[in-house]
């Protein structure tokens, strides 16, 4: 029974090494597997925090040159702004000179003309006309006359300008002249107050009795975002909305390649001439491009060598297998021949007994 359970052990031994073979082989593929896991999906992470910094950064260059381009827009205005104190009432050919020696199609691209608008009072009623826009095109000769205080919006920013003393942009509006004309193009405008003080009234009230009007800038937005993002968007996707809800009425801009619905996009709120503007911009191939990326390569380096792993284990465990199968062979020969040494023994030692016996059996007959 011993030597019965004893060999069913030793059959059982080789089977064993066999799957534990296997399961080394096994456990060296899935580490090699979880560790390349991580290292791609620490690169992806690297990746997308580049790509985030990188959209951030092309972000606030949009940003500033927004910004920027509208802070030289109300220098404009101020300079307009002091002619109008040293010259009231302003006659048209100063203004037509004014206008003419700040070269506003090339050094102000974007902006339609630069404007003034009057105060008055009509039959009790507070207007406030548009009496000079310069250039005099046909299409800006089609806002003359225009009461910018008869429109919410534009109301809006005027009594903002007005008793801000500060410049104030307007909310979407469509332009007088484009109105006239059967157009819907989104624009929007920026006032000036001109009071008839020297200096800056101290309070609201007096800022009310002393304004005489306004100089003002009206933009196409679609003109005025085009050219101002000529040389910072690229083939980014940008979008400007008016105020801090992004929509369809609200959307003054549009440009750039369309990005998947799930791309990364960065989102600011501009506070600009005491208004809100959205800006939303996402990169193509945002959030993530293999393009030059180490991504690639660590999957390819991490499959190799888990394979190489792999099958390094795998030889290792066929040749322990194979020694072992070995000895084992060895040690079955050495007790084969132990137990044919053990019988031959035996044989001779009953020979010797046997020819003993003889001798004896010989020795009494005599």
């Amino acid at each position: 029974m011993g030597s019965g359970g004893e060999s069913l052990h030793v059959s059982r031994m080789p089977a064993l090494r066999r799957l534990s073979g296997a399961l080394l082989t096994c456990a060296v593929l899935f580490a090699g597997g979880a560790l390349t896991w991580v290292a791609a999906r620490s690169a992806i992470e690297s990746e997308k925090q580049r790509a985030r910094a990188e959209l951030q950064l092309l972000t606030a260059d949009i940003e500033s040159a927004i910004g920027d381009r509208l802070l030289a827009y109300e220098a404009l205005l101020r300079a307009g702004a002091g002619l109008l104190d040293a010259f009231w009432p302003v006659q048209r050919d100063d203004w037509q000179r004014f206008t003419a020696q700040m070269r506003l199609a090339a050094v102000y691209p974007g902006l339609q003309g630069v404007g003034i608008a009057a105060r008055a009072e009509e039959g009790g009623q507070v207007t406030t006309r548009v009496v000079l826009l310069e250039p005099l095109d046909d299409s800006n000769r089609l806002a003359l006359g225009y009461d910018l205080m008869s429109e919410p919006r534009r109301r809006a920013a005027l009594e903002r300008a007005r008793d801000s003393g500060a410049p104030a942009l307007s909310a979407k509006v469509v332009l007088v002249q484009d109105l006239r004309r059967g157009l819907r193009t989104a624009g929007f405008l920026l006032f000036l107050p001109v009071y008839s003080s020297p200096t800056l009234p101290a309070t609201v009230a007096e800022r009310r009795a002393t304004l005489r009007g306004f100089v003002y800038g009206p933009f196409r937005a679609e003109d005025f975002f085009r050219s101002t993002l000529a040389a910072t968007a690229g083939s980014a996707l940008v979008e400007v909305f008016d105020g801090n809800a992004p929509s369809t009425e609200t959307l003054l801009f549009r440009a750039g390649s369309a990005v998947p619905p799930d791309s990364m996009t960065e989102t600011r709120h501009m506070q600009l001439a005491a208004h809100e503007w959205t800006l939303r911009v996402a990169a193509p191939g945002a959030p993530l491009t293999l393009t030059g990326s180490p991504i690639p390569w660590i999957v390819l380096g991490g499959i190799s060598t888990t394979l190489l792993l792999a099958g390094l284990a795998h030889a290792l465990a066929l040749s322990r297998q194979r020694l072992q199968e070995r000895i084992r062979a060895d040690l079955a020969l050495a007790e084969r021949e132990r137990q044919a040494a053990q019988i031959l023994e035996n044989a001779l030692d009953a020979y010797v007994a046997i020819d003993a016996g003889d001798r004896i059996l010989a020795w009494n007959r005599q």
